[in-house]
């Protein structure tokens, strides 16, 4: 309710200004259909089989032992796991700043926008990257996809793919969250923590947590 709340009172910000909030709901619409994918059981069993869920719980359980909690309550152990989550999936998934050449595999430079074919469209990929090799002039395109189902495929992109998967993946393993989105140029995600009581910061371009001011004073 709290969060229908706050969500009636920021469109209500908006449709004071003159374009009646057209331009921000242009923005946001999108997000909104993209993070609805998130709930649909085929993506979420395609993405349970590529967790190493047995071992991440392991290291849940030793992270709480270390810390001196050798009996952990549900919320404990849930915790836990989601920072396990947090840290594999820093690790298993790839920035691109540029894609290697598909020929090659060397170094690419931007060349432009190119437009969508089906097969991109298709996983909701409505922009795509052009790049040409440095060594053997091969073009390479590099689709910005926004179905988390391609995501856990090809396991990269930028921090717009980054939250948008690993959003995916807290849903997936029954979470609360939500997918955090910064007109300035960055997308992150919140999971509210039962152990705390409140919702806290993660974001898995940086592998961190709770620490909600890292882009204003980081």
């Amino acid at each position: 309710m709290i969060q229908a709340e706050e969500e009636a009172l920021l469109l209500q910000q908006y449709s004071i200004q003159s374009d009646g909030g057209e331009v921000f709901r242009e923005r946001v619409e999108p997000y909104m259909r993209q993070v609805l994918k998130y709930e649909d059981p085929l993506r979420q069993e395609a993405a349970l089989k590529t967790v190493p869920v047995d071992e991440l719980k392991e290291k849940a359980l030793i992270s709480l032992a270390k810390e001196g909690i050798f009996s952990p309550s549900k919320n404990e152990e849930d915790h836990a796991f989601l920072l396990q989550l947090l840290f594999w999936f820093k690790q298993s998934f790839r920035w691109v700043n540029a894609p290697a050449c598909d020929i090659c595999d060397r170094e690419t430079s931007v060349v432009g926008m190119g437009n969508p074919l089906p097969s991109e469209i298709e996983f909701g990929a409505s922009r795509v990257e052009i790049y040409r090799c440095n060594h053997c002039s091969s073009i390479t395109r590099f689709p910005r996809y926004n179905d988390p189902h391609k995501l856990i495929q090809t396991r990269k992109g930028r921090c717009g793919e980054w939250a948008n998967c690993f959003t995916f993946y807290c849903r997936v393993y029954g979470y609360e969250a939500r997918l955090i989105l910064d007109f300035t140029d960055h997308v992150w995600t919140e999971c509210f923590s039962n152990l705390y009581g409140r919702w806290i910061h993660l974001d898995p371009c940086e592998g961190v947590y709770d620490n909600p001011l890292l882009y204003e004073k980081g």
